[in-house]
Order: structure tokens, then C-alpha cells, then sequence
């Protein structure tokens, strides 16, 4: 997809140098402005060496890195349903995300809920999940479950149909 500014991700690039154990961070996604990118790589200061940016990466290729992230995060100021959120937590990759829009409801117990624009919660939550891997394994396999039971086209095709019968 595009990063855009609503994607927050200048509250990730401040929250980088306060995760232990220290990450590296990929982007994935076409920048949409070249003063947002500017943006984010100056707020990252010293962390820009964390960084690698993969730029566009075709839908059939997201799998891969959904499921060789430890931790997926979205610090999103604004989201609708939020696809990806379901599509990694299918990967089971646990998601550190804001509690902005339709997130809790996408991840269910798939991973953990912070503010927006709050860095240091953003930070504490995936470090403690970078220090957990039995967490984290406990998190991607209830994510996926969720997923399953939640957003399969057989339930959704269920929760349509009942919804035309409540009407």
C-alpha cells in the first residue's frame, strides 16, 4: 500500500531507539510524499541504521514478510477495517497496533492495543513482546484463530446472511 501520514509512522521512527532488544524495521509500502519519508528518516535520527526500506512488494509476496516479522506494527492514527492487520495475524505474526478506528476489533487477541501517538507505549509493547517469544507464539496462534473464525469467507458470508434476515 501507500504510507501516508496517517500511518503514524513518526511515532514508530521516535519509538525505535526505546525498544530493547534493539529491531530493525521494514517499510513496506510506496511513500505516497517525499516530505512525509523526509519526515520519518529525520525523526528516526540515530536509529536510520535499524531501517531498510522494501518499498511496493506485491500482495503475493506480504506472506513472507508478514511471517518472517517477529512482531507486525501499526501505529495508524486512522484505520478502517485494516486488511493487513488480518492478513498477518493469519501469518500468525502477533501486531502491536493503535487502539484508532476498527484495529481492536480486526486484531481481537491477536496482539496489543496502544494510543496513538504515544511512543513509549508504543516502544513497551513491542519490546515486550521482542523479549517473549512464548508470548508472542501465544498471540500469532490466537490471531489466527480469531482470523479464522472471524473473517473467513464462510463467516462473513454467515454474518451477511444473518444480517439480511434481521432486516
Amino acid at each position: 500500500g501507500f504510507v501516508t501520514p496517517r500511518k503514524g509512522l513518526e511515532y514508530l521512527a521516535s519509538a525505535l531507539p526505546l525498544i530493547h532488544p534493539s529491531p530493525r524495521l521494514i517499510i513496506v509500502g510506496r511513500w505516497r510524499s517525499k516530505a512525509y519519508r523526509e519526515q520519518f528518516l529525520r525523526s528516526l535520527g540515530s536509529a536510520a541504521s535499524q531501517v531498510i526500506e522494501a518499498g511496493f512488494v506485491p500482495d503475493e509476496q506480504m506472506p513472507a514478510y508478514y511471517s518472517l516479522a517477529d512482531v507486525y506494527v501499526s501505529p495508524s492514527l486512522l484505520e478502517g477495517f485494516g486488511l493487513p492487520l488480518a492478513e498477518v495475524l493469519a501469518c500468525e505474526t502477533p501486531v502491536v497496533t493503535t487502539n484508532a478506528g476498527s484495529a481492536a476489533e480486526v486484531i481481537g487477541p491477536g496482539g496489543v492495543l496502544v494510543p496513538p501517538r504515544d511512543s513509549i507505549a508504543l516502544a513497551n509493547a513491542v519490546s515486550d513482546l521482542l523479549k517473549d517469544a512464548s508470548l508472542r507464539r501465544e498471540l500469532g496462534k490466537r490471531g489466527r484463530e480469531y482470523v479464522v473464525s472471524n473473517f473467513s469467507i464462510q463467516s462473513m458470508l454467515h454474518s451477511t446472511l444473518n444480517a439480511y434476515d434481521r432486516f
